[in-house]
């Protein structure tokens, strides 16, 4: 129930990863953040009662980045993991959210 409680959210997906990779459950390892790139803004403009208007060709609402870094020495996972990383992704994720995953390992 208490994993649940947390499905579709940023805290949630980051549960799922840290219980799948085994990464710690912290910003350095497994990082979700907003991908929309704020573009071009228009300082305190106010357009179809947004707070600010935003002019931009390449933003795209509702993505996310996730990315995972092993705090170690760690080889790069196999096509297999990192097909079921995608997974629980697409599981976990809200139906109309896009993402990019990248994955680093320390050298």
């Amino acid at each position: 129930m208490e994993l649940y409680r947390y499905r579709g959210t940023a805290k949630g997906l980051k549960l799922y990863l840290h219980l799948y990779t085994g990464l710690p459950n912290d910003n350095e390892a497994i990082r979700i953040e907003n991908g929309a790139d704020p573009g071009f803004e228009i300082g305190k403009a106010c357009l179809n009662n947004q707070e600010t208007a935003v002019i931009s060709s390449t933003r795209k609402p509702y993505h996310f980045r996730v990315r995972l870094r092993s705090p170690t020495e760690q080889p790069q996972p196999s096509e297999q993991q990192r097909k079921l990383i995608h997974t629980i992704i697409r599981q976990e994720k809200p139906a109309f959210c896009t993402y990019d995953l990248r994955i680093e390992t320390s050298t």
